[in-house]
């Protein structure tokens, strides 16, 4: 799917070869005179490189305008091309013979006239001692330029597996470990490393759309190399070094790693899967859409709904039984007791809405069941001062990267307490509480349809009251906290189940009681994406 024109020059002139689309792998002999002696010189629209004797692979994209180069063996020179003409302007329908025809349809060939002079080819080489901004790319780098940018990227090394790949595949004995080695003293003045690159190293090269796929945020760093862990999101052809994007992820050469509906709808993907995979794409394309240029007309049409309601709603059953021992003691008859539920149970329902990959909102409401054991002790009826068993909550969530989520929720929910009646009785009430949720998620592994995660919620809870030994609410001091465990399966295209196991302590204390409560329950969600 290429197309190049190769035009003959004078034996004292530098090869020249233009490259309309698609990929050119090269291997260039260094039987040059001097070693400013350029030997090819390859155009493309948007860039001008010169080689003295290496290997090197480039690729032009003509729907991003992008060119890419790696540089196997050797270096090759890079600039942005300026006051050039476009060599993909000159292709015409003819049916005549022409000097130089593409090489795909035999109809497409190139006026003779618009074929590079040799002052042209003097003029291109002359940009490499002239402009400021041309960029040497050495062994095992990439660089790229832009028809929106002004130069090439500072030359970055890409995935040491990748290099290795393409070397092998084009008959090279470099491999990363020799020409991207770094020891200690290099690596603090390593360009790569130490952030005078705007992209990361160790990232990958698609040789389909000439975008580099850079390691997300957080990435570890391999000191011999100098390179960081290349993104988890596709893999590397150890045959042709080609980048390939994982199932159901195309790679679209001006929004980066998207997701493939039609593949997707093949793989039967679920929607769970769909945004977990999505939540990972996010992360990539932060550094793969700075590569490309933005479509103002696009994003002038873009809808009032896409830009102010979710991109998605999710809705869910959460159906949490627990038990409790709710520890209480008597300040003023310096005694405590000890209370188990016989039964308790929360079912919440949930209302999630994603904006984006990065933001979530929620809004949940529900209610509870709870009994005390009453096998030891006479339990009288909850009395008049039972508020409900309600559950409300407004939320909000930020995702991180691939490991963390942020969590802040807005509560108001009932909890019950156990005091002493004249006699040899207890009673239970409830009060309102209300409190601000700050929860931290971690994810341990993401399979397609499996994910496992913690969660650690701490919650701050405000001027809030519990009742006092006369029945009359007292100021109450609290500190609270839970944590879990959780789960989630996605057995059908929008349908998953989650399950959790957690635990939950709770302080209150006034002047007449301290309530301790310790719960643990198990979790089942019913998940339906919208």
């Amino acid at each position: 799917k290429s197309k190049t024109v190769v035009s003959k020059m004078p034996k004292n002139k530098a090869n020249m070869v233009s490259l309309l689309k698609g990929m050119i792998k090269a291997k260039v002999d260094k039987k040059v005179q001097k070693e400013t002696d350029t030997k090819l010189i390859l155009k493309t629209r948007t860039a001008v490189m010169g080689v003295r004797g290496t290997q090197f692979q480039t690729v032009y994209n003509p729907v991003n305008k992008n060119t890419s180069l790696v540089t196997v063996e050797g270096k090759v020179a890079m600039v942005k091309a300026k006051d050039i003409p476009a060599p993909e302007k000159e292709i015409v329908k003819s049916s005549s013979d022409s000097v130089t025809q593409a090489a795909q349809s035999p109809s497409e060939v190139v006026k003779s006239t618009d074929i590079p002079s040799s002052n042209d080819v003097d003029k291109m080489d002359s940009l490499f001692q002239e402009s400021k901004e041309v960029v040497d790319v050495e062994a095992g780098q990439f660089s790229g330029v832009a028809e929106s940018t002004t130069a090439p990227t500072e030359p970055v090394k890409i995935a040491p597996k990748q290099y290795d790949a393409i070397a092998k595949s084009m008959g090279s004995k470099k491999r990363a470990k020799d020409v991207m080695k770094v020891d200690e003293t290099t690596l603090k003045t390593d360009p790569s490393v130490t952030g005078k690159t705007a992209l990361k190293p160790g990232g990958f090269v698609d040789f389909n759309t000439g975008l580099y796929v850079s390691p997300v945020e957080g990435a570890k760093l391999d000191k011999t190399t100098g390179t960081f862990e290349a993104p988890k999101v596709g893999r590397i052809s150890k045959y042709s070094g080609d980048y390939i994007p994982p199932k159901g992820v195309k790679v679209d050469p001006v929004q980066g790693l998207v997701l493939d509906e039609k593949q997707s709808e093949k793989l039967a993907m679920s929607t769970y899967e769909k945004e977990s995979l999505q939540k990972q794409l996010a992360l990539v394309n932060k550094e793969v859409k700075k590569q490309v240029a933005v479509n103002k007309m696009e994003t002038k049409s873009e809808s009032w709904s896409s830009k102010w309601l979710p991109d998605d709603h999710i809705l869910s059953v959460d159906v949490r039984p627990y038990s409790e021992v709710l520890t209480v003691d008597n300040k003023l008859s310096n005694s405590e007791a000890e209370f188990y539920t016989e039964r308790a149970s929360w079912v919440i329902l949930n209302w999630k809405q994603r904006w984006n990959e990065s933001w979530t909102t929620r809004l949940r409401m529900g209610g509870q069941d709870y009994e005390i054991d009453d096998s030891d002790v006479k339990v009288y009826d909850f009395g008049d001062d039972r508020e409900g068993d309600n559950y409300f909550s407004l939320g909000m969530g930020y995702r991180f990267n691939e490991r963390w989520n942020l969590l802040i929720d807005l509560v108001d929910r009932s909890e019950y307490y156990v005091v002493p009646v004249e006699g040899d009785g207890v009673e239970v009430t409830s009060r309102q509480i209300n409190s601000i949720d700050i929860s931290g998620q971690y994810f341990f592994k993401n399979w397609r349809t499996f994910q496992i995660w913690t969660t650690a919620t701490l919650h701050l809870i405000g001027d809030n009251s519990a009742p006092g030994s006369t029945g009359d609410d007292l100021e109450t001091e609290f500190n609270a906290f839970t944590l879990s465990g959780d789960s989630y399966y996605a057995w059908r295209k929008n349908l998953g189940v989650g399950a959790s196991i957690w635990y939950q302590r709770v302080n209150a204390e006034n002047d007449d009681f301290s309530f301790t409560r310790n719960s643990a329950g198990l979790g089942l969600e019913f998940v339906w994406d919208v």
